[in-house]
């Protein structure tokens, strides 16, 4: 990834991250939340997503048409003189985590 200037802002090994997508991606379930604060509350409804069989070409297509996005979070941790942890992420919006799979389902789940 470069910046505005031609400068590599971050780089990533091709065979590394091809691994890692290949790994972490193969079976996936997604459960969707919503959040509400005061006091910080998750709920889960009954509706998952479950996919299979990625590929990492389509995580590359996804990339190239704007569907995954890099998000070079850094998340501030402590008081006067918080320390930087970096987590950085590509994230791609509940709707199209399908585009990344070759097989997808939504199932619902009995409480």
């Amino acid at each position: 990834m470069v910046d505005r200037k031609a400068k590599v802002a971050a780089n990533w090994s091709f065979k590394n991250m091809m691994q890692h997508w290949n790994r972490k991606h193969a079976q996936a379930a997604y459960v969707p939340s919503l959040f509400r604060e005061p006091p910080p509350e998750y709920s889960y409804g009954p509706r998952i997503l479950l996919c299979e069989q990625t590929d990492f070409i389509l995580f590359l297509k996804a990339i190239t048409e704007g569907i995954v996005y890099y998000d070079p979070a850094i998340k501030l941790i402590g008081g006067s003189q918080p320390d930087k942890k970096r987590r950085s992420q590509f994230r791609v919006k509940h709707k199209q985590i399908t585009d990344l799979y070759y097989r997808s389902e939504v199932v619902e789940i009995s409480i």
